[in-house]
């Protein structure tokens, strides 16, 4: 499975790509959500992982919640006109209590592909699960 990967930050990924490359999977990552067109331009994705904290840079700030659901943007506006069957799951580091990530994950939730919401630093196999769907 190719798995398409929004994230800003580069900490995390050698050791999930570790454990998931195990199970013959592939995951790219785009940091810079700019790069995006390109990247799903050139390749094929069985399922999408995003992050929804990422900077709204070039980004309508009060469509993204100040930061907060960057991710849902980028989602519904470019990621989902090139993969709209394609199962996904979002995640962030922030707490699911606060109310802007519970709403988005609501907004989300309507997509046919949603999978969940996941913390980061979850159990990188249920994720794996979840989108494999």
């Amino acid at each position: 499975m190719n798995i398409l990967l929004l994230d800003d930050d580069t900490r995390d990924v050698p050791e999930i790509s570790a454990v998931w490359k195990l199970y013959e999977h592939k995951i790219t990552q785009v940091v810079d959500w700019q790069d995006l067109p390109g990247i799903l331009g050139a390749e094929s994705f069985d399922s999408v992982l995003v992050d929804l904290m990422i900077p709204a840079i070039g980004l309508p700030v009060a469509e993204c919640a100040a930061g907060f659901t960057t991710g849902e943007y980028i989602y519904r506006n470019s990621i989902f006109q090139k993969l709209p069957n394609a199962p996904f799951a979002v995640f962030s580091a922030a707490l699911f209590d606060l109310d802007v990530i519970k709403a988005a994950t609501d907004r989300l939730s309507k997509y046919a592909g949603y999978r969940g919401y996941f913390e980061k630093g979850c159990n990188n196999l249920e994720l794996l699960t979840a989108i494999s769907k």
